[in-house]
């Protein structure tokens, strides 16, 4: 299951870069990347473990054995301005 992540990963990491867009001489002169913007994002996360610990019982007697098996919703939002200042020639 790892070796198919790394895989996958390995073969799309490339697309991102390639997406990019790049800015040359051509750009129309007035254009201002000035301004707010915001954003979502929603994901789920979900796990499945268990916390062991060695004499961690009531009085060191017996050890600790608890399932956790964490799941939930996560998310968040994000507000941001930009301000592009003047470029200086050289």
């Amino acid at each position: 299951m790892k070796t198919l992540l790394l895989a996958t990963a390995f073969i799309l990491a490339p697309l991102g870069v390639a997406c990019a867009a790049d800015v040359t001489e051509a750009s129309p002169a007035g254009y201002d990347w000035s301004g707010l913007y915001a954003g979502v994002d929603v994901g789920y996360a979900a796990g499945k473990s268990n916390l062991f610990i060695a004499g961690g019982g009531i009085g060191g007697a017996t050890d600790l054995n608890l399932p956790l098996d964490p799941d939930g919703f996560i998310g968040g939002i994000h507000l941001g301005a930009n301000y592009q200042m003047a470029s200086v020639s050289r």
